[in-house]
């Protein structure tokens, strides 16, 4: 083998730029479902992200054991829910409080 680099197939792709994204805007329900507007409103908002992880796992798993399989899947509809409607909900709580 020679000492020239060599150049990988395979890349790891850069994390989106989230520093672009400014929350405190008009934030439309649209706007709220878009990834880039989700990822930056959890990498700010750290309580309300570790909050979304309890509630994702933990929601689906109170509902078998609450109502069995059907109690499962109506928890896992609501936890998934509730992790694309968070980002919205929470700022919109800021602007009617004041905080």
């Amino acid at each position: 083998m020679s000492g020239a680099k060599r150049k990988s197939a395979h890349r790891i792709p850069k994390k989106p730029n989230n520093e672009n994204v400014d929350l405190h805007s008009e934030l439309s329900f649209a706007d709220s479902l878009k990834s880039a507007q989700r990822t930056a409103f959890y990498e700010r908002h750290k309580p309300v992200a570790v909050a979304m992880i309890l509630i994702v796992f933990l929601l689906p798993i109170a509902g078998v054991f609450v109502a069995g399989l059907s109690g499962g899947a109506l928890g896992l509809i609501v936890s998934v829910a509730a992790y694309f409607l968070a980002p919205y909900a929470v700022l919109k709580l800021y602007e009617v409080l004041g905080s």
